[in-house]
């Protein structure tokens, strides 16, 4: 795992204050419709990058009807915040979290109908790699829903946010449109 926790539970909570209960970044419930917007979720298989504090994989089988979902992320902390928020909401029977390691998933070829991600692939910065991975656990005819944090030219930030992105402490590897078009 990582040495450097970036979501430890103060930031985590933080976060969730601005964001919303199991957010980590906005848009909340709204967004994942939006995201999910022309794709049908009931009784899916589902797997949700960077599941973060959980909110995500709880809509998912919650309100959209995903029959299955496993959240991943690399860090520990939002893994247990997210656990917790499972169990709280009741989907347990539905919705697992598991602790990966950065690099491949850790799944057999063709076993999601949906991969799913909401604003976490900024922290993943091959993203060719990545798609290689979303389409090779997908089912034929799956389907790959994603937002994603971008900037809107090729090469690196601005001055202004490489500034920003380092007093942050962040880790984000952000990517143009046209590079993410290139990636799927």
């Amino acid at each position: 795992m990582q040495d450097d926790v970036l979501y430890d539970r103060q930031v985590i909570a933080f976060l969730e204050h601005i964001w919303g209960d199991g957010f980590l970044s906005p848009g909340g419930p709204e967004e994942v419709a939006r995201v999910l917007a022309g794709v049908d979720v009931a009784g899916a298989h589902v797997l949700d990058i960077g599941s973060g504090s959980g909110a995500c994989a709880v809509l998912l089988a919650r309100d959209h009807g995903a029959a299955r979902v496993i959240g991943i992320d690399v860090e520990a902390p939002v893994c247990q915040a997210a656990r917790r928020r499972v169990d709280v909401e009741n989907v347990a029977d539905r919705v697992e979290i598991e602790l990966v390691e950065p690099g491949p998933f850790p799944f057999a070829d063709e076993t999601f109908d949906l991969v799913f991600s909401k604003d976490s692939i900024i922290h993943i910065p091959e993203k060719a790699a990545m798609a290689r991975e979303v389409f090779r656990i997908l089912k034929p005819g799956g389907r790959f829903a994603a937002s994603d944090w971008l900037i809107s030219h090729e090469g690196p930030p601005s001055d202004e946010m490489a500034d920003y992105i380092r007093e942050e402490w962040l880790d984000f590897a952000m990517a143009s449109p046209v590079t993410y078009a290139k990636a799927v």
